[in-house]
């Protein structure tokens, strides 16, 4: 399977990829930290999410979700975030067997000014 934030380098360097553009890796970069579990990561066992804890728990709130997908994003370092500005909105929904939450980021970039949005859906 070929990425398609991936770009072909050359037929001469044995078929390597890359990633083009810094906002398509920090983009993959939170992809992959909210589809990855904590402990499922060999090695590396602090890398991940598990926000579904937060909907467990009848006394959390959205800030309290907020405020750890702040920690998490900016755990990916400057090298991936470089100048871009990460805005995150939390919405608790009521559901039948538990809350769902809508997590929505927002990354500006301000050197192009140009906006992307991202939403996750937790049940």
């Amino acid at each position: 399977m070929v990425d398609f934030n991936l770009d072909y380098i050359s037929e001469s360097n044995n078929n390597n990829f890359q990633l083009s553009n810094k906002v398509d890796i920090l983009l993959q970069s939170i992809n992959l930290l909210f589809e990855t579990s904590k402990d499922e990561l060999f090695g590396n066992t602090e890398y991940g999410t598990n926000y579904e804890v937060f909907l467990d728990d009848l006394k959390a709130n959205s800030d309290q979700i907020t405020n750890q997908v702040y920690k998490d994003i900016y755990s990916l370092g400057s090298d991936i975030l470089g100048n871009y500005k990460v805005n995150v909105n939390t919405i608790l929904l009521q559901g039948t067997e538990r809350d769902i939450a809508l997590i929505e980021i927002d990354i500006y970039d301000p050197i192009n000014k140009e906006n992307y949005n991202k939403i996750y859906r937790l049940e």
